[in-house]
């Protein structure tokens, strides 16, 4: 999770963080914000440029042991204000039946939530295949810590959407 973009030299003459690639079995987990950044998307045919939040969770299992980290992006324009008020509603910021909605980005990293994971193949540059985790939707917070059960369906906000 460093500030390198993947056309940089690696450095020579100091330790560069480097966490691998490994996928986070698909399935429901704990997790914590780890970091936030703010980004520039540029866009593209189905998309205007807009501000992005990147969120990093480190994912947990059930007994809290660290298993992997997903990326995910809340894109910060109106259309996507469903995702950021589920986000808001998983760590605990708002509550399920408050309709306004305000974060904090200062204050997010150390949030804890829920979330599904789930694995999602694609073609890289180079033809070949690949393939990397995703948020599928949040779980809203609870008082307890048990997960619902795995029938539960997602939230109804997020129902019938790809990704949250």
């Amino acid at each position: 999770m460093s500030n390198y973009n993947e056309n940089d030299a690696i450095p020579m003459d100091r330790p560069v963080e480097y966490e691998g690639t490994s996928i986070v079995p698909d399935g429901e987990y704990f997790f914590k914000v780890l970091k936030t950044e703010r980004k520039q998307s540029e866009g593209g045919a189905n998309f205007p440029a807009h501000l992005k939040m990147v969120i990093y969770l480190q994912i947990q299992d059930k007994e809290g042991n660290v298993i992997g980290t997903v990326k995910d992006d809340i894109p910060m324009f109106m259309k996507f204000i469903w995702k950021y008020h589920d986000f808001a509603k998983s760590i605990g910021v708002v509550k399920p039946d408050v309709k306004d909605v305000f974060v904090n980005w200062n204050e997010v990293p150390g949030c804890e939530g829920k979330c599904k994971v789930t694995t999602r193949k694609y073609k890289k540059t180079d033809g070949s295949e690949g393939e990397q985790n995703q948020v599928k939707y949040l779980l809203p917070a609870k008082a307890d810590t048990s997960f619902p059960p795995a029938e539960q369906p997602p939230l109804a906000s997020t129902a019938g959407k790809s990704g949250w």
